[in-house]
């Protein structure tokens, strides 16, 4: 019998999730330009996941967005994190996010080139 690392498991369980998210942000996204997920580490109460949920539509509906990104939310404070394929896009997704209704901060400091 083969016996993993707790490390192993965790990379091997990590990889298995972020594959199911890629399915279902494909699913959501006919383009497959940008795959948007939410966080869903943390229990969140029901008016942030709809909020997350508006953020996350919006921004899969923009064509100039490529990538893959995780929106978070608490009480209206928007985390994104992730990879896109430029710095402007950084800046397009903030400015997306920004003036949303019920967004009262946006943090994009997380997201990569």
């Amino acid at each position: 019998m083969k016996y993993f690392s707790l490390k192993a498991i965790a990379v091997i369980f990590t990889a298995m999730l972020m594959n199911s998210h890629l399915a279902l942000a494909a699913s959501t996204n006919s383009k497959a330009n940008l795959f948007v997920v939410q966080d869903s580490r943390f229990a969140v109460a029901e008016h942030d996941a709809l909020l997350s949920k508006v953020v996350i539509d919006q921004l899969q509906t923009d064509d100039k967005l490529m990538g893959y990104i995780q929106v978070s939310n608490r009480n209206g404070a928007i985390s994104i994190s992730g990879k896109v394929d430029s710095v402007s896009m950084i800046f397009r997704i903030f400015e997306i996010t920004k003036d949303l209704p019920g967004v009262e901060k946006v943090d994009v400091s997380q997201l990569d080139t």
